[in-house]
């Protein structure tokens, strides 16, 4: 990870371990109300940055927190597509994407960014969409009563049920750009509807 010898590389190889504990640090502070509908605040960086550099006896800055979050959300908004492609399924058992080989070689010729998803999955999809679905982010706000109402599309008997419509991802937001807050604050949600 880090090293004092290179104390700020921008680009860092992150461990499993290490992306593990990332994304449960992140999961922690959203479940404890420090993420905004963007980013976390103040105080959620400073948590999650103390959980890492407490646990693996090093120092993360962050650039290197940031990015990684960028990353992970990304994998998340291309595995959510996926998902939401016509004959794909997950399984909680293997924490994998399942469909047809053939519906395999259609999505990777559409898009081939995710033959990535064809040999591992995305293990932790289940907490990221808790961290980056507009849902939980609103959860432990006092908005639980929020709800979108977007009919689930069946996949077939033995598969899961996934939403239909995709929300349009928010502008991503740096560490540099959260104001100083209490962790208090007000998020307004809204909810961009389309094609209805």
């Amino acid at each position: 990870m880090a090293s004092s010898s290179n104390p700020t590389p921008m680009i860092i190889n992150w461990s499993a371990t290490e992306t593990e504990k990332f994304i449960a640090l992140m999961v922690d502070n959203v479940r404890n109300g420090q993420k905004t509908t963007t980013t976390f605040t103040k105080i959620g960086w400073s948590n999650i940055k103390a959980g890492l550099e407490t646990d693996f006896q090093c120092s993360f800055i962050k650039d290197q927190l940031r990015n990684k979050m960028y990353k992970l959300r990304g994998d998340y908004d291309s595995f959510k597509k996926l998902l939401e492609t016509t004959g794909f399924g997950w399984d909680y058992q293997t924490r994998t994407a399942t469909a047809e080989d053939s519906i395999w070689e259609r999505a990777i010729h559409a898009n081939p960014t995710w033959s990535k998803f064809r040999r591992s999955g995305l293990p932790w999809w289940p907490e990221l969409e808790e961290i980056f679905s507009e849902h939980h982010t609103w959860r432990d706000k006092g908005m639980s009563n929020i709800t979108v109402n977007i009919p689930p599309r069946v996949i077939n008997e033995h598969e899961d049920v996934f939403p239909q419509t995709q929300i349009e991802s928010l502008r991503y937001v740096g560490l540099d750009d959260i104001e100083e807050t209490d962790g208090e604050e007000e998020v307004t949600p809204t909810v961009n509807k389309r094609g209805t």
